[in-house]
């Protein structure tokens, strides 16, 4: 499994910029050159099960209450992710624990398609620093993708 850093929207912009109680809708795209090699990165190696990108950071405070997923270029094979967050320091916090599928588990990304989370879980702020994460699932990916995540939410101070 390997964890990689995408520039620029790697702690170079936030979900959750501005004052407290402010709406945020912020878009954030990741993708695969025709071999499957994550775009914007340092990796050398196509996506494979089990490797997570982080995509973006988030800010203590920031309460997600929606996201899509649009994947406009479908992946040629049959790959999935999990798409959510964890906390910058590693260590969980009992008050809300980080979670690989808080916004979509098992998303698709062998066909093109705009899908709204379906996630049950508690909605907020969230406590400390986080990165926005995916994680490949179900096969390791060998062609182009493009994908984008609009989060929506508050940040809250």
């Amino acid at each position: 499994m390997a964890i990689y850093n995408l520039a620029p929207s790697f702690k170079g912009s936030s979900a959750c910029v501005g004052s407290s109680q402010e709406n945020i809708t912020a878009l954030y795209e990741f993708q695969t050159d025709s071999s499957g090699i994550l775009v914007g990165s340092s990796a050398s190696a196509a996506l494979a099960i089990g490797d997570k990108i982080r995509v973006a950071f988030l800010n203590e405070g920031f309460e997600a209450t929606d996201a899509v997923a649009l994947v406009s270029t479908a992946a040629g094979q049959a790959a999935t992710a999990n798409i959510g967050f964890e906390y910058v320091d590693g260590v969980d916090d009992s008050s809300y624990p980080q979670s690989a599928t808080a916004f979509f588990s098992a998303l698709a990304l062998n066909s093109a398609a705009r899908t709204p989370t379906t996630s049950t879980k508690k909605i907020k702020p969230l406590p400390k620093p986080a990165y926005l994460t995916v994680t490949i699932a179900a096969a390791a990916l060998s062609s182009a993708l493009v994908t984008q995540i609009a989060l929506n939410g508050v940040q809250r101070s």
